[in-house]
């Protein structure tokens, strides 16, 4: 549990993972994503706050497992 611990408080923010999953969000809302899949793009784009806010926590596995989900 110790261990556990110790590799939780260590992580780095997923800094490269949010701005990519951004990128690809953005992406997707040039290619007109908004416009023929906009609940998609809706659900994306809460994923990617969820993802933000988790940062702001400083909760790095939760901004990696959201920023991870966003693009999907």
């Amino acid at each position: 549990m110790l261990l556990f611990a110790a590799a939780c408080a260590t992580q780095q923010p997923p800094a490269a993972q949010i701005s990519a999953a951004a990128a690809v969000l953005a992406h997707g809302a040039g290619a007109g994503g908004t416009a023929f899949a906009s609940a998609d793009m809706q659900l994306a784009r809460n994923k990617m706050q969820r993802a933000n806010a988790a940062m702001t926590d400083k909760d790095y596995p939760m901004a990696l497992a959201r920023s991870r989900e966003a693009p999907g």
